[in-house]
């Protein structure tokens, strides 16, 4: 049995919250803020009596659109990729993930306390990815042995400053302008695969 919740987000600004140097989507930016949010949830489920064992699987994907709305594949990525700059995790930021494609990394988390070093000032994410508010909202379902399941989209909408940071807040003057959107799925905890002894 499974319970989902969707969220959907495109971000377009924060009001001010914050300075400049907050508003730069790096690439391990998403994938910081949810294993920040993972602990954050790790750090109340044992008090609510679930497994503080359990592990969360993750799937990222990404796409880049650029004003028009289409797809960048070649052009601005190859300019980013050139001057080292990722709008998805890299392979050394997420260690424990694999690349499933182009643009997707998957792997496992610990729902763990420790993972809040992942977070930013007041211990929160430095992006709202919504993972602890969505997983925080099922701990009935998770008591009950049910798989709580998450599908969120993030967008994030900004240019590329002239030192090619992609910056997602306010106004900024840049050579492009772009869009960039992650999928996130979790499951918690994830499905142990059945083992079946083969008997010769």
């Amino acid at each position: 049995m499974r319970r989902t919740a969707i969220f959907l987000v495109a971000f377009l600004s924060m009001g001010g919250n914050g300075s400049a140097q907050d508003n730069i989507l790096t690439g391990n930016t998403v994938y910081q803020a949810i294993k920040c949010d993972i602990g954050r949830f790790a750090a109340i489920a044992e008090e609510m009596g679930l497994d503080p064992a359990m592990k969360a699987a993750i799937e990222i994907s990404w796409s880049i659109k650029d004003s028009t709305g289409a797809e960048i594949a070649f052009g601005l990525q190859g300019v980013l990729k050139k001057f080292g700059i990722s709008f998805g995790p890299t392979l050394k930021g997420a260690e424990k993930f694999e690349r499933v494609g182009l643009y997707a990394i998957k792997g496992t988390f610990n729902v763990h306390e420790g993972n809040t070093k992942a977070c930013g000032q007041k211990g929160l994410p430095q992006v709202w990815v919504g993972v602890f508010e969505c997983l925080s909202g099922q701990v009935d379902p998770l008591r009950g042995g049910v798989t709580a399941s998450c599908d969120q989209r993030r967008t994030f909408q900004g240019t590329l400053d002239a030192k090619l940071e992609f910056m997602y807040v306010g106004s900024v003057e840049g050579k492009y302008n772009a869009t960039v959107t992650y999928f996130i799925n979790i499951n918690v905890p994830v499905e142990e695969k059945t083992k079946v002894a083969l008997i010769q």
